[in-house]
Parts: structure tokens; sequence; C-alpha cells
């Protein structure tokens, strides 16, 4: 008796772990405005968060991979990620951003090849489907 309910148990903490995985807040496409530290004109681009991996569109014709990125969804309502885009002619952004509801901003910095270093902040809404 007491292995059948340990087999439960068991059986109900593994699918309270697979449900939260599947839960991921930012899978999804987002359309967002970037815009330059530098005062440039802000452009529409479009985040999409799917199977933990970070593309975004404008990054795919300078060759930017799509990045791992990490989530961390302790706020409940509110989440973060961090993420790394690389791009062997085009060097590297490292992404930072909050998500509430459908809602996300944040910032990125791209370091490029040359080491020079330009900032963004980025703002939008979740994408209907």
């Amino acid at each position: 008796m007491r292995n059948i309910l340990f087999v439960l148990a068991c059986g109900i903490l593994l699918s309270g772990s697979v449900t939260q995985a599947a839960r991921d807040q930012f899978e999804g496409t987002w359309k967002i405005t970037v815009t330059s530290d530098d005062g440039g004109k802000p452009h529409d681009d479009t985040l999409t968060f799917k199977v933990g991996k970070l593309i975004f569109e404008s990054g795919k014709a300078k060759g930017f991979a799509e990045a791992d990125y990490e989530a961390d969804t302790r706020g409940g309502q509110s989440a973060t990620f961090t993420a790394t885009s690389k791009s062997t002619k085009e060097g590297t952004i490292k992404w930072t951003g909050t998500m509430a509801a459908t809602q996300i901003q944040g910032t990125f910095s791209w370091t490029k090849a040359d080491g020079s270093t330009e900032n963004f902040s980025f703002s939008g809404m979740r994408a209907e489907k």
C-alpha cells in the first residue's frame, strides 16, 4: 500500500513539473519597437520565443543565430529573461527583459565585431495569434 501511495505521489509531483515547464510565459511572438540609446530613429521588430530559444527577425539578415534564453518566472505575474545572440560577422547581442501579461520591455547591448558597442531599449506587445 505504501508503494502505491509513493508511486501516486511521485506521479503528481512529476505532472506538476511538466505543467510548469509547459507554461513558459514568454512563448510566442512579440511585436516590439526598438530605440537606440544614441537617439536614432525607432524601428519595429519581432521577437519569437519558442522552445527555449529567442529569435529576433532583424537579426536573421545579419547572421545572428537563435539564442538560448533563461527565464525567471518567480515573480508570478511578471517574468524576466536574459539571452545572448551571436553572429560570426556582426558580433554579440546581450538581451535582458521583463514581461507582464501581454507587454514586454527591456534592453540589449550590441558589441560589434570591431569592438564598438551600441545600446538599445525595446517595448512591445504579444502578437495576436
